[in-house]
């Protein structure tokens, strides 16, 4: 539903405000596919936080391969999603200086 939609989304939003807090990762972009979920792209983190990351992932049910997978180009902005046919969105975006 909607609903249930939105509350992931609230709970995706969450995860990744703790995973710049605890971890002090530096989130670069959120990407909203128009599914139930969103998706945040950080530097990579150090094995041993991803390690962690990975380990804190399974005790709350979530999908390790969400965190180390490589990038999928259908969570891009602008791509079409397959299920909702919506345009995923850029909701957020910090630039690396160089």
């Amino acid at each position: 539903t909607d609903a249930e939609r939105e509350k992931n989304r609230m709970q995706c939003a969450a995860l990744l405000t703790f995973m710049q807090d605890r971890f002090k990762l530096t989130l670069r972009a959120v990407i909203d596919t128009g599914g139930k979920s969103l998706h945040g792209y950080f530097d990579r983190p150090s094995p041993a936080a991803l390690e962690a990351l990975e380990e804190i992932a399974e005790a709350l049910a979530i999908d390790a391969q969400v965190i180390t997978r490589a990038h999928n180009p259908l969570r891009l902005p602008g791509c079409i999603h397959s299920t909702t046919g919506q345009s995923a969105r850029l909701c957020y975006l910090k630039p690396k200086h160089f």
